[in-house]
């Protein structure tokens, strides 16, 4: 398993791949703000949609709606290609309830402590 990160103030990315099952993971940290760099960080994580890719979003602190945007198009570019691509966001978080309220698909995890 390797990992890449870049740096927290920009909406850190841990990109673990889970190399005995194929799939990828991002793991976004703080606010996204930068949704170009994000939706390249989908991208390369999924090589191209590719490869399965998990996104979880535990650690996300804020998600404009530019990043939902970038979301549905990843989603939209997995379902094309024939990969899967798994959103999960903590249950109860601002996170989770922003998909919610914008219907976008996604794994919900145990609640915060």
């Amino acid at each position: 398993m390797t990992d890449t990160d870049v740096d927290p103030d920009e909406g850190a990315v841990s990109a673990p791949r889970d190399e005995d099952h194929g799939r990828a993971e991002l793991r976004p940290v703080g606010e996204l703000e930068d949704a170009p760099a994000f939706r390249e960080a989908i991208r390369e994580a999924g090589d191209d949609f590719r490869r399965s890719l998990r996104i979880d979003l535990s650690e996300v602190t804020y998600l404009p709606s530019t990043v939902i945007g970038v979301l549905f198009g990843a989603l939209k570019l997995a379902h094309e290609a024939g990969s899967e691509l798994v959103v999960a966001a903590r249950a109860g978080t601002v996170v989770q309830r922003v998909l919610v309220v914008t219907a976008l698909p996604h794994e919900v995890l145990g609640a915060t402590a």
